[in-house]
């Protein structure tokens, strides 16, 4: 009995899954830049990024400064999104902190009224302010991610419809 000895075929890459990769590897580029970073016409590109559109590995973002569309793959859209919520949780946790801070620091400003120790209320009140104005800072850090996190997930479920 004789062994048939098959060669293996290497895995030649389809003009999509070198799309792919390459808007992968350079995300956020135009139409155009992508053709010129592969030497393809836009016309081709244009149709496998539409096929690709479709299948739902890439979306589209439409940049209001520029009205120029770029593309991303979902995989990085969903990372953003990913890391976006980490930092949120992260704000959450040091805005909680702050707020025992805070608290700690009013009692001592009033057992401090309390005993007519002005200087010792006067700083203590100074913290509690500083402490409110870094509040202030994490709750406008937070207003920002959440904006980013709607944008984004429009984009994902805009492209999905």
């Amino acid at each position: 009995m004789r062994k048939v000895r098959r060669k293996r075929r290497a895995h030649v890459k389809s003009k999509s899954e070198v799309l792919l990769e390459f808007i992968c590897s350079n995300p956020g580029l135009t139409t155009e830049e992508i053709a010129g970073g592969l030497k393809w016409s836009i016309r081709s590109v244009k149709v496998l990024l539409t096929r690709l559109k479709k299948k739902g590995k890439i979306e589209s973002k439409i940049f209001p400064s520029t009205n120029a569309l770029s593309f991303a793959s979902v995989a990085e859209i969903e990372g953003t999104l990913q890391q976006i919520n980490l930092q949120f949780s992260k704000l959450e946790s040091v805005k909680g902190g702050l707020m025992d801070k805070e608290k700690e620091s009013f009692e001592r400003c009033v057992e401090a009224q309390l005993k007519h120790e002005q200087g010792l209320a006067t700083i203590y009140a100074n913290h509690c302010a500083q402490i409110r104005e870094l509040k202030n800072i994490l709750e406008r850090g937070e207003l920002i991610l959440k904006r980013i996190s709607l944008v984004l997930g429009t984009v994902r479920r805009g492209n999905k419809d």
